[in-house]
């Protein structure tokens, strides 16, 4: 079986094509920081330290970001997982990938970012102990949700942990936030009609054990966390 860099040498980055429209197909790396800084209302790094708070990342662990974007998040697991884990971060758009690495290079940090799909995650099976998922999972149907959570399961060690974190309608009798009314309003409802706890049902039929749903700090913001 391949390890880990011999198979990130083996991939051609230019051959990866979705199998559904991305939203954020076009848009540039200084673009997509700006546009989820606007969403999270200046809140961003609260947000992904509780990400990787709940994610539980240990010294040494092996990490995969799905949808990584331009490797915000990426890079604070790298800082949980230390100089001796291995941390990857993989999204279909070549100019977000190109973001990331320079975040990573400037930062003096080495992570590995290559182009890739949740659907078809470029890695051997049981590689990781922690896989994320942030702010991603909706951009797909749900076709395209079952098989990558079957590859998130696949490519999980025994024991692994899935987080999603997304956006989600706030629940009944939920404080809804000033801040939290902008971000809807300016990121427009739609990104905000979404129900994580739709997932279940998919993340058990990919053979998660135990999955467990909650609210993050913000009402609109909520996670999955799911054991292999």
């Amino acid at each position: 079986m391949m390890n880990l860099m011999e198979h990130e040498n083996s991939t051609n980055e230019n051959n990866v094509e979705p199998t559904y429209m991305n939203p954020m197909q076009h848009i540039s790396a200084g673009t997509y920081d700006r546009f989820t800084a606007l969403l999270m209302m200046g809140r961003q790094k609260g947000i992904r330290i509780s990400s990787i708070n709940l994610a539980g990342i240990q010294m040494g662990d092996n990490v995969l970001e799905i949808g990584c974007g331009t490797g915000t998040l990426t890079i604070l697991a790298k800082a949980s997982a230390g100089p001796e884990g291995k941390v990857v971060g993989i999204d279909p758009l070549p100019q977000l990938i190109q973001g990331a690495r320079k975040k990573a290079k400037k930062a003096k940090l080495d992570i590995t970012f290559q182009a890739g799909l949740m659907e078809d995650i470029p890695f051997p099976d049981a590689s990781f102990e922690v896989v994320l998922a942030s702010f991603m999972i909706f951009h797909t149907d749900g076709a395209i949700r079952q098989k990558g959570f079957d590859e998130v399961h696949r490519v999980l060690k025994p024991g692994g942990k899935f987080l999603v974190v997304d956006t989600q309608i706030p629940s009944q009798g939920t404080k809804v936030t000033l801040a939290d009314k902008l971000a809807i309003r300016l990121a427009g409802s739609a990104m905000f009609d979404n129900s994580l706890e739709s997932l279940r049902p998919l993340l058990e039929a990919s053979g998660f054990q135990s999955v467990q749903a909650g609210t993050m700090k913000y009402a609109i913001i909520g996670y999955m966390l799911s054991i292999k």
